[in-house]
């Protein structure tokens, strides 16, 4: 093989390398959400999720004030139904949008909504 060829191989590979790299920063975040998900959720709205109940009331903690991002990422799982520091309160959540609020990366904690919250 030439010169030339073996540039190309070279220039092949970087490619090919630089394309797995840019696919694994990609795919980190939201892997590390569905891996962090079940420890997100609290542990008496866990149990709750298994009652038959369609809706449930949700408090997400983000850890950090909500930009329009994020509240519209919660808008289209369910009904905010307002914003107070650093947590979001979302109405009407099936078991399974429950699940999906926890695997979002950014959020830090999902709880039961408060009847006073």
């Amino acid at each position: 093989m030439g010169d030339g060829a073996h540039a190309l191989i070279r220039l092949s590979l970087r490619l090919f390398v630089t394309a797995v790299a840019v696919v694994l920063a990609l795919a980190a975040l939201p892997l590390y959400g569905l891996a962090t998900a079940g420890s997100k959720i609290d542990p008496r709205l866990e149990r709750e999720l298994g009652d038959g109940a369609y809706a449930y009331s949700v408090r997400v903690d983000l850890g950090f004030r909500p930009e329009y991002y994020h509240i519209r990422t919660l808008q289209s799982i369910g009904t905010v139904a307002g914003v107070q520091g650093d947590s979001v309160r979302l109405l009407q959540l099936t078991p399974d949008q429950v699940h999906q609020v926890a695997q979002l990366y950014w959020v830090e904690r999902v709880e039961p909504l408060d009847d006073t919250g």
